[in-house]
């Protein structure tokens, strides 16, 4: 059984470069493959927070391969150059390049996420390793703690060895970092993604329809903490305008066209 850790490249390279670091500091990554693939991103760490012209989001972009594929190699990463398909998509194309079969996991470490306990990956992968009906499998945000103490939010206790999971059997939430089992991948045919939203967002409304027709659960480490962190302001724009405005037009904007979007306008 493998366990994959992969960093979605989606971000300027300080942030895949302080995942990276935090994901080695915190696991035992001897029986842990991790993969760094580079979307690429049109903004810099430099300047983040002002919008770039078409130009300048072109050499951010070649310039960001060069930092993410030295990251790789010094931790000893496998390094992807991948098309930005969507988020849902471009999990579905790294369980694909890493050849994910039944047994085996596929966890992320988002830029924009910091796991806050040590063994957080170990943790997630002792628990799909163990049980093929569990899906996805989430750490613990503080501010979601509250929930549990509301109607619906219900789980059963399970525990594998020392980590306790939730089983969830009422409402369900949004999903915080976490990884999925890769026979659940490979049995939707990919990552299920919501048709309105191909870019970004929805991932937990695209997957629920898939667990209940192959009988799959969901389930959240609440003894694992991750916080989530801010991106580049300007990234947050266009996902906010891609969430909002998707009855406005046809599918969503990529970041790209977003930008050359803002570019016209501002003539």
């Amino acid at each position: 059984m493998r366990t994959v850790v992969h960093t979605l490249g989606y971000n300027t390279p300080r942030m895949i470069r302080e995942a990276t670091e935090s994901l080695y500091a915190l696991n035992n990554m001897d029986n842990i493959e991790h993969v760094i693939t580079d979307l690429g991103y049109p903004l810099s760490d430099k300047f983040w927070d002002i919008m770039p012209s078409v130009k300048e989001a072109y050499v951010n972009k070649v310039m960001n391969i060069q930092e993410n594929a030295i990251l790789a190699a010094d931790h000893g990463s496998v390094f992807l150059k991948i098309p930005n398909v969507g988020v849902s998509q471009n999990w579905t194309v790294v369980s694909a390049l890493m050849q994910l079969k039944e047994g085996d996991c596929l966890i992320c470490a988002d830029p924009d996420e910091r796991p806050q306990t040590k063994g957080w990956a170990e943790a997630l992968a002792k628990v799909l390793h163990f049980d093929q009906t569990i899906a996805w499998a989430s750490l613990m945000m503080d501010e979601q703690l509250p929930l549990f103490e509301t109607e619906g939010f219900t789980y059963e206790e399970y525990f594998v060895g020392d980590v306790r999971y939730w089983v969830m059997t009422g409402k369900w939430m949004n999903w915080a970092q976490g990884g999925f089992n890769a026979k659940f991948i490979n049995e939707c045919g990919g990552v299920p993604f919501h048709q309105a939203a191909t870019i970004y967002g929805w991932i937990e409304d695209a997957c629920y329809p898939a667990m209940k027709k192959y009988g799959y659960k969901y389930v959240v480490l609440p003894d694992y903490k991750v916080e989530h962190i801010a991106s580049s302001p300007i990234a947050m724009q266009w996902k906010e305008y891609i969430t909002s405005n998707v009855s406005d037009f046809k599918g969503q904007l990529t970041f790209d066209e977003y930008i050359a979007m803002k570019s016209q306008t501002a003539l």
